[in-house]
């Protein structure tokens, strides 16, 4: 066997092994659909326990050095047409004044997503929790609308018993929800008090600083 063959079975036999250790073609561990399991993961996946919380436990604390906070706050208002329209508040209900014409309203809020800002494991976006929507337009009772008609079906999660239906953070109000309205309503949203913690940044607060201390002035 001369130099060359010698060469070209050593090139074949180095192709075959790293072919055998590596998938140049392969994707991401535990790609979509995702089943999280142990054999599908190079290392072993954790979802709960204590090197999670560990994990959690230094990120918090990173995030929290950094001058990160974590906040409490809903600011719930309305986009209509691209204009914001913030809301009168009696206890746990809201409500807007729509203006006549109105085509495109979206009810927005801060959301966040409890697997990050605490211990629980949900890891849905969410932004508030409806438990009543209704409108009055000043010529006849108010009017109440189903939370799981099937045009609230953008920027909501599935409705929950016992509990309301938790928008995204941005919830689109069809105005087919709303017909014989053209002259503009009020349009009331009843929610819980309870409002999630969310992460805000440095640069957010010192904003909201300046802006409280100008406002003083």
């Amino acid at each position: 066997m001369d130099e060359s063959q010698f060469d070209k079975l050593a090139a074949n036999a180095l192709k075959k092994l790293e072919n055998a250790l590596t998938d140049l073609d392969a994707g991401p561990d535990a790609t979509e659909p995702m089943q999280p399991s142990h054999p599908a993961f190079c290392r072993p996946f954790h979802v709960h326990g204590p090197i999670v919380e560990a994990v959690r436990d230094r990120m918090r604390a990173r995030a929290l050095a950094l001058g990160w906070n974590l906040v409490q706050t809903s600011d719930l208002h309305l986009l209509v047409d691209g204009n914001r329209i913030e809301p009168g508040m009696r206890g746990q209900r809201a409500r807007f004044a729509v203006p006549p014409g109105a085509q495109d309203i979206w009810l927005v809020s801060s959301a966040s997503r409890p697997l990050d800002v605490s211990d629980c494991p949900d890891g849905r976006n969410l932004g508030v929790c409806i438990t009543g929507l209704s409108t009055i337009d000043g010529r006849a009772p108010a009017r109440a609308i189903a939370l799981d008609d099937p045009f609230l079906c953008v920027g909501f999660h599935p409705v929950e018993d016992g509990i309301g239906r938790w928008t995204t953070g941005r919830a689109r109000l069809p105005i087919t929800l709303f017909p014989d309205c053209e002259a503009g309503f009020s349009l009331c949203v009843d929610y819980e008090i309870w409002v999630l913690r969310r992460w805000s940044s440095p640069a957010h607060g010192e904003r909201g600083e300046r802006v409280r201390r100008h406002r003083a002035a």
